[in-house]
């Protein structure tokens, strides 16, 4: 009698999420009756879930001893034990045993789905997902990890049914329209994105990543008052993000406030310092503030970086150009050409140097090369 009510109250107590006083129970229940498989296999669970692994791992063990071909659940419950001591290979056996016994466990087969997404093992992934989804069509988790499995291969169309489906089952979980609205941004579906952002929002999801790519998305629409509203909200969270900051820049360089993005982009290179498209944008921004010795500068040691950078070399020639140095803004047309001799763009910059330069005979060359006619 003192064993069914020790393991009654520690069951009360684990449903009410009161685990150290189920633990306690499970643990007196259990010294009266050691053999007993369900306390064994409640104890090691309450176990798990109290970050006990070693006790979680010993008792599962036992209780999987003692049931034998209905030990499914515990096989299921060691694998998760096993999890989190990052035995990857030990976790997957016990899993593939726990279906073996319980085919149509869902926990079990969204557990060896999760493990291999997490490790991956995209195509194994899918295929549990699939799997779990035949026994249970509505489980949300399976269709959501499906999605993210999906969008990881760039099947994109069936990523957003996936979605969508969890959504109308549990549409109150912020995850999945995050997850939802990161697929839309790939598409460059930007509107919808910004919608599936705010909805996770509105759910109480808001962190660094989501806010960079609302930030994102937003810029890409041109509503750049509100994509810095995110990119701020996210810095105070971040605020050394080199991402946030190089994000930010780019935005403030299209709304044109190029001293502001010259500012994030100094202190985005400061964690970086040798990112090349940090000191591009940095020096392009530079140009547009007249600074451009200062800009050159830039381009320069972005070129020491990555020398046969094609962007690099066509800015590094504006800039030249602007500061009346033609033949070095020449050469640096003639260093892309070297290895690129059919790009259009510095056929065309050459032509414009040579009319410059009043050569009109070497200017209509070079854009008849730019147009493909020579």
């Amino acid at each position: 009698m003192r064993v069914f009510f020790h393991q009654l109250w520690g069951t009360v107590y684990e449903v009410f999420n009161n685990l150290e006083t189920a633990y306690d129970h499970y643990h007196k229940a259990l010294e009266l009756s050691p053999q007993n498989s369900k306390l064994l296999k409640r104890i090691g669970r309450v176990s798990y879930k109290l970050g006990k692994m070693k006790e979680a791992i010993k008792y599962l063990t036992d209780a999987v001893a003692l049931e034998g071909d209905n030990g499914a659940n515990c096989l299921y419950w060691l694998g998760e034990a096993y999890k989190d001591t990052g035995a990857i290979n030990e976790t997957l056996k016990l899993y593939n045993q726990a279906l073996i016994l319980e085919p149509s466990s869902i926990e079990a087969r969204i557990a060896k789905g999760i493990l291999c997404y997490e490790n991956g093992k995209n195509k194994e992934a899918i295929e549990s997902f699939r799997q779990a989804l035949i026994f249970e069509p509505k489980n949300p988790n399976a269709l959501n990890y499906l999605g993210l499995c999906l969008e990881e291969i760039s099947e994109y169309s069936e990523a957003i049914d996936c979605f969508n489906k969890a959504i109308n089952f549990k549409d109150n979980e912020p995850t999945y329209h995050i997850n939802l609205a990161l697929v839309y941004s790939k598409l460059e579906m930007y509107e919808n994105a910004i919608k599936s952002y705010n909805k996770g929002e509105q759910l109480g999801l808001m962190t660094v990543e989501s806010l960079n790519n609302k930030g994102y998305c937003l810029t890409n629409i041109g509503k750049t008052t509100d994509a810095l509203v995110a990119y701020e909200v996210a810095l105070e969270l971040s605020p050394n993000d080199m991402s946030l900051l190089t994000n930010k820049g780019t935005c403030l360089q299209r709304a044109k406030r190029y001293a502001e993005a010259l500012g994030c982009f100094e202190q985005a290179v400061m964690y970086n310092p040798n990112d090349i498209t940090l000191l591009n944008n940095k020096a392009m921004c530079l140009e547009k503030m007249d600074k451009l010795s200062e800009a050159l500068d830039c381009y320069d040691k972005a070129l020491k970086i990555e020398k046969k950078n094609v962007i690099l070399l066509l800015n590094k020639g504006s800039c030249l150009a602007k500061l009346g140095h033609l033949e070095r803004a020449q050469r640096c047309y003639d260093s892309i050409l070297k290895f690129d001799p059919v790009n259009r763009y510095a056929w065309s910059c050459k032509a414009k140097i040579f009319e410059d330069l009043k050569d009109e005979d070497k200017a209509i060359e070079c854009y008849n090369k730019a147009l493909g006619l020579a």
